[in-house]
């Protein structure tokens, strides 16, 4: 069976015989166009439909890339260069790409100590590009600023805002666990999109970070429609009662583990990088935990807590070290 969506939002089922796959290769790909992301990864899975998904969302991606720099194909090469991930709005504007009730208003790339330089010296060189921050030199921070990080430099373009990160890891995800919330904890590589959070990001919601302060951000994310809350219990599951453990439990998480959405951008990627994506073997792992007990009354509710592990080791991350971030 496979589902085919039009432009109403409906979607309609037809058998591996249907005429349907029988259409031209133009009015699928068409058809396409009109597609939430979820919906793209379903018809993926269909071998009728995958090189035409895959098309379509190399398009989208390079349309994406377009809105930051004329030159696309080298701003990718540098991502793969570098090790650079975008993440932030600008990634989950590339997701939600049935609807966008706003334009990012600048791109985080994020990279490592060892290419940071690069990066750098790559965003810089584009046209009309001017640095107008940098942490390594202001002493006052003049951006607000809730991650960690070795170095932030703000580079702006005619066409963008670029704010370039290394935190001192070895991974470029490091950042993203300490994200406000859930629902921008996303990114591109130059290969393959991640989703942290699909379930609650393809239904527009998201956990925030109870140590994050009440900010202009928040309230522009639930003006766009957003739906934000502080706790597991409030956005999940409000059925389930302080006593049940299940419902009060905490989870650790990575970049690339089975909740994680991982979807290749471009034909012929292959499987996922793990010099950029991670897994619990891996040298550098960054896991967090979001949870806490997710209580809705005020006698035993004890906020969401973000717990960031990052080992390096040939032992990798396993649960349980004591080598954690508290925020």
């Amino acid at each position: 069976m496979v589902f085919v969506p039009f432009v109403s939002g409906w979607l309609v089922y037809f058998s591996n015989e249907h005429p349907v796959h029988k259409l031209p290769a133009e009015i699928k790909s068409h058809t396409l166009t009109f597609c939430d992301f979820p919906t793209l990864v379903g018809l993926y899975h269909d071998r009728s439909w995958r090189e035409l998904v895959t098309k379509e969302v190399a398009l989208s991606f390079t349309s994406t890339l377009s809105t930051l720099t004329h030159d696309p194909a080298a701003f990718r090469d540098m991502m793969r260069r570098t090790n650079s991930i975008i993440s932030g709005q600008t990634a989950l504007y590339f997701l939600l790409r049935e609807v966008r009730p706003w334009k990012p208003a600048s791109t985080d790339l994020l990279t490592t100590p060892t290419y940071f330089e690069t990066a750098l010296t790559f965003i810089s060189g584009l046209p009309g590009a001017s640095i107008t921050y940098d942490s390594a030199v202001h002493n006052q921070h003049q951006l607000e600023r809730t991650i960690p990080s070795l170095r932030m430099v703000r580079v702006t373009t005619p066409m963008a805002i670029f704010d370039i990160t290394t935190s001192g890891e070895h991974s470029p995800f490091h950042p993203i666990a300490h994200y406000w919330s859930t629902l921008v904890m996303n990114a591109l590589t130059a290969d393959f999109v991640i989703c942290a959070y699909p379930t609650l990001t393809f239904s527009r919601q998201g956990v925030i970070q109870f140590s994050h302060p009440p900010s202009p951000v928040i309230e522009k994310y639930k003006h766009c429609g957003f739906t934000l809350s502080t706790g597991r219990r409030e956005a999940w599951d409000l059925t389930q009662s302080c006593s049940d453990f299940v419902a009060c439990g905490s989870r650790d998480r990575y970049f690339g583990d089975k909740a994680t959405l991982v979807f290749p951008i471009f034909a012929g990627v292959g499987d996922v990088d793990h010099s950029v994506m991670e897994k619990p073997d891996a040298d550098v792992t960054t896991a967090w935990k979001l949870g806490g007990r997710p209580c809705g009354n005020a006698g035993c509710f004890v906020p969401s807590e973000r717990v960031v592990i990052t080992m390096t080791s040939p032992c990798g991350w396993k649960p349980g070290l004591t080598m954690v971030e508290r925020h």
